[in-house]
């Protein structure tokens, strides 16, 4: 390893020194090792597209209006049902 100083350094099958009883299966020229410079990919960002974001948070609003609107329509119910019993509590007791 030594040997790989520089970015055009490389190690090839013919410069290992193999062990007695091993046999090379590919040929000598194969790059065994080398070194090379560290590439960053460029890194492509989507495109943010707002309009979809301004659609969301549409329907947010749109969901939370309907839900106070359904809020206020139980709360109106249940005073109704309490002023009709109030009204037929004291229709009753003339």
């Amino acid at each position: 390893m030594s040997s790989l100083i520089t970015l055009e350094n490389q190690i090839h099958v013919k410069d290992i020194i193999l062990p007695k009883g091993v046999a090379l299966i590919t040929g000598l020229d194969e790059v065994v090792a080398l070194v090379a410079e560290v590439k960053e990919e460029a890194v492509e960002e989507a495109p943010v597209d707002l309009s979809a974001i301004e659609v969301e948070r549409k329907v947010r609003k749109k969901k939370k209006e309907k839900k106070l609107l359904q809020q206020k329509q139980q709360n109106n119910i249940i005073k109704y049902k309490n002023s009709s019993r109030n009204f037929e509590r004291n229709f009753y007791m003339l």
